[in-house]
């Protein structure tokens, strides 16, 4: 039996509770017993966008197949749990293609194929949608949000960085700024500064790639 690890995720904070998880977690299971595989572990991004390149579980998982070499295959639900953007997507794949990983989507077979022309073309199209279908609801929500902004003054949701740490926030947006003549800071080195300066997440935990994934993300959809 071919050894698998899975891998999930969900965009808002509040999904962790929801179906998202359950409802992938189920897919990648049905899908290893009807194909004689066994998923030996999960790896998930709770509260990440599938536009950002740089997870942490995303990379915990490729830290522990390179470590285990006699698992190479990653499972999905489908595509858009693996990115929702397709440059980010088509990076992913073409990394996991270098170091010889195959990834699985339960609904779209085997996302790393690169020999058969029209598999490759339907999984760009698919993307390409994804992508655009990802940007329709973001427009969405901030429309409506500004909407109940104007007739409330305020839109409840869960507090942010925005609400919490502001100068976090203004902190993150300076490093991230591309320095002149010097490449643009990765989140991980962003990560690095803001914790060598004292910085805490919202729970007073360590600032991580993925925090700084997500304040950039918040500000770019505020």
């Amino acid at each position: 039996m071919v050894k698998t690890v899975g891998y999930v995720r969900v965009s808002g904070l509040g999904q962790e509770k929801g179906d998202g998880i359950l409802r992938q977690t189920q897919a990648i299971e049905t899908y290893s017993i009807g194909h004689n595989l066994h998923c030996e572990r999960f790896f998930s991004d709770i509260g990440v966008s599938g536009t950002l390149y740089e997870r942490k579980g995303l990379t915990d998982l490729l830290e522990h197949i390179s470590s285990n070499p006699d698992i190479s295959t990653i499972l999905v639900e489908s595509s858009d749990r693996l990115a929702r953007k397709i440059l980010v997507q088509e990076l992913l794949i073409q990394q996991c293609q270098e170091l010889g990983i195959q990834v699985i989507s339960t609904k779209e077979g085997d996302l790393t194929e690169s020999k058969d022309e029209t598999r490759i073309l339907q999984r760009q199209i698919y993307g390409v949608f994804s992508e655009y279908e990802k940007n329709r609801l973001v427009r969405r929500l901030r429309t409506a949000r500004k909407r109940i902004r104007q007739e409330k003054g305020k839109c409840e949701g869960r507090p942010g960085y925005l609400d919490n740490n502001p100068q976090l926030v203004s902190e993150v947006k300076k490093l991230y700024r591309k320095p002149k003549k010097a490449p643009r800071r990765s989140y991980r080195e962003i990560a690095d500064i803001l914790n060598s300066k004292g910085y805490k997440t919202i729970q007073g935990k360590t600032i991580t790639s993925h925090t700084v994934g997500n304040i950039l993300y918040s500000l770019r959809n505020n």
